[in-house]
This record gives structure tokens, C-alpha cells and sequence, in this order.
């Protein structure tokens, strides 16, 4: 898990999801560095009701559910006004967990951030809440 630990370069990625291609706005290891660099790019460009996907990427100490040692927390926001303001999109908020055996087995890839953004915001697949989301059945229900 250590060579996984260390492949995770950013764990914080603002994206923009309201547009044909998603759009990395963001990203780094600090949220408040993240959301700084957000608002800065929000008050120099004229982004208004944009819609955009926060993931924040977790290895745990402890295992959750038996058998999962990394996440991806999603929250949503909506630009209005030149603010970033909160909000939660149906099934498009939550965690979505990783099985420790599974991310041994294929290891760490930057394109399972994508992945799932692309599966969310087109509504392939869901976060369900209350629920386990693992990335390895997203998309597949």
C-alpha cells in the first residue's frame, strides 16, 4: 500500500463537470490551498452557475467494511455570483471505496479519478446513500 501511497500525487481535485469535457480547475494536497486557487480562478474568469465536483482522496489507517483502505469523498458545488456555494446533486455526493486487494491487484492509476466523474455526471452510475460504494461495481448496476 506504501507504492500506492506514494503514486497519489494531488488529493484534493476541484473539476468542472458542466461542460462537454470535464475540467481540472484545481488540485493539490491542502483544501484550503485547493479552494483558494478556485476562488482566485473564479474571480479572474467569468464562471456563473458552473457546476463542480470536490474529491477528496483518503487512504484510511484502518480498514472499513472488512476490506476497504481508500476512498473518494465527492461534494458538489455551484458557482453563483463569483461564490462557491454548496449543494448536492442526486447520487452525485458521498464516498465511492476502494477494496485494499483490488487496488493491489491493478495498482494506482490518476484515470479512476476520471472515470469516475465521467460514470457520475452522466448518470451511468449513482452513489448510493445510505450504502458501501465500491469503484469496482461503479456503473456496473
Amino acid at each position: 500500500m506504501d507504492i500506492i501511497k506514494n503514486q497519489i500525487n494531488s488529493k484534493i481535485y476541484f473539476i468542472r463537470i458542466d461542460t462537454k469535457k470535464s475540467i481540472v480547475l484545481a488540485k493539490g494536497n491542502s483544501k484550503n490551498e485547493t479552494k483558494n486557487q478556485l476562488k482566485q480562478l473564479i474571480k479572474d474568469n467569468q464562471f456563473n452557475n458552473i457546476k463542480i465536483y470536490r474529491i477528496k482522496i483518503k487512504i484510511h489507517k484502518n480498514m472499513y467494511f472488512d476490506d476497504c483502505i481508500l476512498s473518494f469523498n465527492f461534494d458538489n458545488y455551484r458557482v453563483k455570483d463569483k461564490k462557491l456555494i454548496k449543494i448536492k446533486l442526486p447520487n452525485q455526493y458521498g464516498l465511492i471505496w476502494f477494496r485494499k486487494q483490488w487496488l493491489l491487484e491493478n495498482g494506482w492509476d490518476v484515470k479512476y479519478i476520471s472515470n469516475c466523474v465521467n460514470l457520475l455526471k452522466k448518470g451511468k452510475a449513482g452513489i448510493k446513500i445510505p450504502g458501501i460504494n465500491y469503484y469496482d461495481l461503479l456503473g456496473k448496476n
